[in-house]
């Protein structure tokens, strides 16, 4: 039996899959709820995991646009199940980044276990006697009643879903389809021109069926000496070359499969399949090393096999980058007109294992992202939103208008200008109707427009873009300025976003700005200032220039801290570092308030999950701060910017939830000055005592995951130091006792 100790040991290797096994093991044994909360959390840290593949943008193989028009393929046929919504999906990406989506046709998969057909087909089999049928003749006695007691109900689903398909392509008039299961996807590790010529010269004119990926289970693999740069041809062994998915099939073979089908005597690629292999063996084909694989690790069909065991048994090239490509969620950008058509449910939610949708309104100023229905509340104007989307939509044709702003790395972006409520299903729904192929007959808008995203020339490699929120008047900032133009980088990109729409001599300032570039001879030294037409605060501020930005890092700086000299180029000599590339953001130290008066507090410099620090206001136990903080775009793209609900904890807010996915790394030397014209620790802006509490109200909510891990000493830390910051921050706080405060906070996390 398990042990908690085990499940601890597991936690430490990062194996939460086995943590929740052994967890939800003694939830039984104990007949407890007390590891509820432990699991719940687990379950969404493999879900945070998982989405974090995408990260990197997803790459696709050069060329198989071309290997197609050489093998004259008219058509790419997929089976689906309508209610595998995300393998639609996935087969949808995959073929749209590789120039192929123009080709699909869907043909729904028929549910065997679902289907009386299926069932009446797959009893008669049972009772039927081996060797009864042409159609299996050439498979031996034994392997035919092996066959039979392995076979399915769902294998005779698959059967008709084939032969619903053939009869399409007859239907039709094609010439030449490929079938393309819905997990199968082409390797990264071919090369082109060798295969392109093995197919020239190796396939007879008057092929019937090519494989460009099988499951070879003879015991001699049929070619010698094959790779990448030297694939050849071997023709197909029946009983041995099974897969079907991802082949071209010759209108010829399109009746000799359906006659294989006909008999309905055993699984396709066996029999269907195997009969034309032993009637035709010069005529039927595989492509070796093969160009397509499938994923056997999350099959619908059979048990879960390890992918690249099996991919090496097959020979299929299948690289773990590829794969973990391929799987990854599919990700979507969505920008609404109205927000109203959202619910908390929706855009609160965490993102699955297969989709991960990003929500978006618009403003004047800029995109601005929904991290939940609320977070606009504060500054969310419905005619200024709805004249901005308006204004995009009308400029979108079947691409990415330049007009946006850069946005997180995406699979598809959707404008969706309806009032009508937004679900999931709908959302998902709206695309495949878009594309000809609706999953389900409810309605959805036909306004709406989809296309696929392509951010890469967006982002420009090495530059730093530094962000600057402006509440002050602009002979204050000037310091603030010069400290980022003074920086002896090469490739700086300063974006000032001036909140607050008062009138502004923005001329003036670009001609000061300009002088001091000169003066400092900074001539590769670019920037923008963009000026809000209503007041936004911190968070709408920083995430207005964060989605106006091109650089490969991103750092932010307040209008009333410094740079010190280097701080950003120690910053990403150490990100391009051996040591500093595992982190996705470092930070410096800094001196002025909070920092020590006498000399350097080395114990400040931390790597790693300061999570708790964080959270728990410990603000001198470490260095991070907004202004000391060099990210990775990429980083803040995935966590979508600042969330704009927080008036107050912007920057832990944000660190919070990077510290869901990332650690932290440091540059150990000073880098900033925080708050250099302030002496004391009392705030510049009294916040309203309600307005204080909605805030804490929401961090406690938004991270009731992470403080139910807290220890109880951590949580009475946590607990004690809110307190303490709701009394010192607001007027009516100074009539609010400790232990009321606490009692407060206590509520909130119930």
């Amino acid at each position: 039996m398990y042990k908690v100790k085990d499940a601890t040991s597991a936690l430490a290797k990062n194996d939460f899959e086995k943590a929740i096994e052994i967890y939800k093991d003694l939830k039984f044994k104990y007949a407890t709820s007390a590891f509820d909360l432990t699991i719940d959390y687990l379950e969404k840290k493999i879900i945070d995991n998982f989405a974090l593949n995408s990260e990197k943008p997803t790459k696709f193989p050069v060329g198989i646009s071309s290997i197609f028009e050489a093998l004259g393929v008219e058509a790419i046929y997929v089976v689906s199940m309508r209610s595998q919504i995300e393998r639609r999906m996935r087969v949808i990406r995959e073929l749209d980044h590789l120039g192929l989506s123009h080709l699909l046709r869907f043909i729904d998969g028929i549910e065997g276990y679902c289907d009386p057909e299926a069932q009446l087909l797959y009893q008669n089999y049972l009772q039927r006697s081996c060797d009864t049928c042409l159609s299996s003749k050439h498979i031996p006695l034994s392997a035919q009643k092996i066959m039979k007691k392995n076979a399915t109900v769902g294998t005779f689903g698959y059967l008709l879903s084939q032969k619903k398909l053939f009869e399409d392509a007859l239907r039709s008039g094609l010439q030449r389809i490929c079938v393309f299961d819905d997990d199968a996807f082409f390797s990264d590790q071919f090369d082109l021109e060798a295969c392109t010529l093995a197919i020239n010269n190796q396939l007879p004119n008057d092929f019937l069926i090519f494989h460009l990926g099988a499951s070879e289970y003879s015991e001699e693999y049929p070619v010698n000496n094959v790779s990448p740069v030297s694939p050849k041809l071997y023709c197909a062994i029946p009983h041995k070359t099974c897969g079907s998915f991802a082949t071209v099939y010759t209108r010829e073979a399109f009746q000799l499969i359906l006659d294989g089908i006909s008999e309905f005597d055993g699984p396709f690629d066996n029999v269907a399949l195997g009969s034309v292999y032993f009637r035709y063996p010069t005529r039927c084909h595989v492509i070796a090393p093969n160009i397509c694989a499938a994923d056997v690790q999350t099959s619908s069909i059979r048990n879960s096999r390890d992918q690249f065991i099996h991919s090496e048994k097959m020979r299929w090239l299948c690289t773990s980058e590829r794969y973990e490509q391929f799987t990854k969620p599919i990700s979507i950008n969505v920008i609404v007109r109205n927000i109203s058509s959202l619910s908390e449910d929706l855009v609160g939610k965490r993102d699955n294992k297969f989709f991960q949708i990003r929500f978006f309104y618009c403003s004047q100023d800029s995109i601005r992202p929904l991290h939940s229905a609320r977070s606009a509340s504060y500054s969310f104007n419905a005619n200024d939103s709805q004249r901005a989307f308006d204004s995009i939509y009308s400029a979108c044709s079947n691409e990415l208008p330049n007009i946006l702003p850069r946005l997180p790395d995406a699979d598809f972006c959707v404008l969706w200008p309806s009032n009508i409520n937004l679900t999931n299903t709908e959302l998902v729904n709206a695309y495949f109707s878009h594309l000809g192929y609706p999953i389900s007959t409810t309605s959805t808008p036909s306004s709406f427009k989809t296309f696929v995203q392509k951010f890469e020339s967006k982002t420009v490699n090495g530059r730093v873009s530094v962000i600057m929120p402006v509440a002050r008047s602009f002979d204050l900032v000037k310091p603030s300025i010069v400290s980022v133009i003074q920086q002896d980088y090469n490739d700086v990109e300063l974006i000032i976003v001036i909140d607050s729409p008062a009138k502004i001599d923005l001329e003036c300032i670009k001609s000061y700005i300009d002088g001091e570039i000169g003066k400092n001879n900074r001539k590769s030294f670019i920037f923008k200032i963009i000026q809000h037409s209503q007041v936004r605060y911190g968070c709408g501020a920083r995430n207005t220039g964060l989605f106006n930005s091109s650089g490969e890092y991103v750092c932010f700086l307040d209008d009333d801290d410094l740079y010190l000299p280097g701080r950003i180029a120690k910053a990403i000599n150490y990100l391009t570092s051996p040591g500093g590339s595992e982190f996705e953001a470092c930070y410096c130290g800094y001196n002025g308030l909070w920092a020590p008066s006498e000399g350097e507090d080395l114990s400040r410099y931390k790597e790693g999950n300061l999570l708790f620090d964080l959270l728990a206001l410990q603000y001198k136990s470490h260095f991070v701060h907004t202004g000391t903080v060099t990210y990775r775009a990429r980083s803040l793209f995935l966590l979508q910017g600042f969330d704009e609900k927080y008036k107050r904890h912007q920057d832990i807010e944000l660190n919070a939830r990077y510290f869901r996915y990332w650690r932290i790394g440091c540059v150990k030397t000073m880098g900033m000055v925080f708050k250099p014209n302030r002496s004391k620790v009392k705030p510049t802006v009294v916040i309203d005592f309600l307005l204080m509490l909605s805030i804490k109200k929401y961090l406690l909510e938004d991270f009731r995951l992470e403080i139910s891990r807290f220890s109880k000493d951590e949580l009475d830390v946590f607990l004690s130091a809110h307190a303490a910051d709701l009394k010192a921050l607001s007027p009516h706080g100074e009539n609010l006792g400790p232990e009321s405060a606490t009692s407060i906070l206590r509520l909130f996390l119930e």
